[in-house]
């Protein structure tokens, strides 16, 4: 079956698993959220596998039309070093040149869909993901949120039993 035309939905670099609808990277299963910066840096790193991509490449990739210090870079490459984690030899400085990965990286394609006539197939059928996908429960606001809520009930049942009623002033 032929690669052509399908979307490229992420990377696997050894145990490393770049996830880009999802903005994720799962290293030995476990999962950690990309934010955009080290996400562009990690996409150009494994599109140009086994090349030295420079610091002005790098630069143009994740920060474009930008003038950024080499600082930032620095804690860029520390963050991504970070997160590839057992697989963070791989990342190579090149001295006076630029950054390589050095790894096999496969290039993970969304699954393709089926030349099926539009009459035969219900609009709501979707092709299923052929990449294994990690079961993650469902988020559930965290109890610092309700206790917030709590407090924010209770201070306006406390403003409505002491506030100072308005009208007029009677003596007893």
């Amino acid at each position: 079956m032929s690669n052509a035309g399908r979307e490229c939905i992420g990377y696997r670099v050894g145990t490393v698993e770049i996830d880009l609808r999802r903005a994720c990277v799962r290293v030995g299963g476990v999962e950690t959220a990309l934010t955009p910066l080290p996400l562009k840096l990690l996409t150009l790193l494994c599109e140009h596998a086994g090349s030295v991509c420079t610091r002005d490449q790098i630069f143009d990739a994740v920060w474009p039309r930008q003038e950024i210090s080499d600082d930032a870079l620095n804690k860029l490459i520390s963050r991504v070093r970070e997160l590839l984690g057992s697989e963070a030899p791989a990342l190579v400085t090149v001295r006076k040149q630029g950054l390589r990965l050095d790894a096999a990286v496969e290039r993970l394609l969304a699954p393709p869909v089926a030349n099926v006539p539009a009459s035969a197939a219900p609009p709501s059928a979707a092709p299923v993901a052929a990449t294994p996908v990690l079961a993650v429960p469902p988020r559930s606001r965290p109890p610092y949120v309700w206790l917030a809520v709590g407090l924010l009930v209770l201070a306006a049942l406390l403003t409505l039993v002491y506030a100072p009623r308005s009208g007029p002033a009677t003596s007893c």
